[in-house]
């Protein structure tokens, strides 16, 4: 079970997901229990929030479609000064995000993009929500295919009522995820040319039939940046993150 936990503005959010199984639940429960004692949250209201949470949960998985049993549970636990709320899809979890900033946003003339990965590596699944982030790349070892995948979604604070799209991407053994910033790609050389899309593309195409763990690729792409940049000062923040299955028998 993948769980994080982050905090924006007054709103503090939990992230949770586990495979499509009644005996799963228990384990997401208690998760959410510590989260909710963090928080400070009254004794009477977490057994509220619990007690709601295993009683959709169990009634998804019990109600769910032969595909639908395949696919995690994702669940979202928003914070907040004033109330407390449970929401089981990315797509709702980034709808519901937007709409907590969009004042503060909109105020500010400001918009955040955002990518949601959720990952249920029993079942070799993972599902995506995006607020006009740059695509996830997925990278296949056996089909040796580079997957771009980018749900429709703009960014958070653009429109109140945005709706976002998901997508669910299969997970072969040795398979590599690749998920970062656009800093990464405008970063440029000393003649002002962008790393861009495709050369990041390339870089992992090259590396997708070898056996790399996640901190050998992690240092290869530190290393092919400042190759490429040489001397050149940063011109944004950069960051990346790396999944790989490194143990192709599981």
């Amino acid at each position: 079970m993948s769980q994080l936990t982050t905090k924006a503005s007054a709103c503090v959010t939990f992230r949770t997901a586990f495979p499509c199984d009644l005996s799963r639940v228990s384990a997401a429960r208690l998760a959410v229990k510590r989260f909710l004692e963090e928080q400070s949250v009254r004794r009477e209201e977490a057994s509220a929030c619990e007690l709601a949470l295993a009683e959709a949960c169990n009634n998804a998985i019990q109600n769910a479609t032969p595909e639908g049993l395949k696919r995690p549970v994702e669940l979202l636990v928003l914070c907040t000064t004033s109330k407390i709320e449970l929401h089981v899809r990315p797509a709702e979890v980034l709808a519901r995000i937007n709409e907590l900033l969009f004042d503060d946003l909109s105020v500010v003339n400001m918009f955040i993009t955002v990518q949601m990965l959720l990952l249920d590596s029993r079942q070799r699944r993972g599902v995506i929500g995006n607020a006009g982030h740059c695509p996830l790349l997925l990278a296949n070892g056996r089909s040796q295919t580079i997957q771009t995948v980018a749900p429709e979604g703009m960014p958070l604070g653009i429109m109140r009522d945005a709706a976002f799209d998901e997508a669910v991407i299969s997970l072969e053994p040795d398979c590599r995820l690749l998920l970062y910033t656009d800093g990464l790609t405008d970063s440029r050389n000393a003649a002002g040319e962008p790393f861009g899309q495709q050369r990041l593309e390339q870089w992992l195409a090259a590396r997708v039939d070898r056996p790399n763990s996640a901190a050998a690729l992690k240092e290869g792409l530190i290393a092919a940046l400042k190759d490429f940049e040489s001397t050149s000062p940063l011109r944004d923040d950069r960051t990346f993150l790396i999944a790989a299955n490194e143990d192709s028998s599981n």
